[in-house]
């Protein structure tokens, strides 16, 4: 769901996410796309997961990663927790989740 273009680079546009989650893990769903912009490609780790072009990001480390990233270049300060909570789209995805099938991340070096 796209909101508005950011000041700094109009193809990164403000978004609302899905935070999926499972009984044991979570996964915020971002467009690759988003993840090239920001150059944090090499950034993300193989506990993520790819599926076409949306990147399922763990929640331990390659979600923050992203959010940091995200954050700065919205230009706003800090660890922002109310805007984060508020562009998150919780989704419960039961016992486990099928983002566990999806093909471990690896960058795509040919664009």
């Amino acid at each position: 769901m796209k909101s508005q273009q950011t000041q700094d680079n109009p193809s990164i546009t403000e978004e609302k996410f899905v935070f999926h989650e499972d009984a044991a893990h979570g996964w915020l769903e971002v467009p690759y796309s988003i993840i090239e912009q920001l150059q944090i490609i090499d950034k993300i780790t193989g506990y993520s997961y790819r599926h076409h072009d949306q990147v399922f990001l763990e929640e331990d480390q390659d979600m923050t990663t992203f959010t940091n990233a995200y954050l700065q270049h919205l230009s706003r300060e800090g660890k922002d927790y109310a805007y984060l909570r508020s562009i998150m789209i919780p989704v419960y995805d039961g016992e486990s989740s099928p983002i566990r099938n999806y093909p471990s991340y690896t960058p795509d070096h040919s664009s």
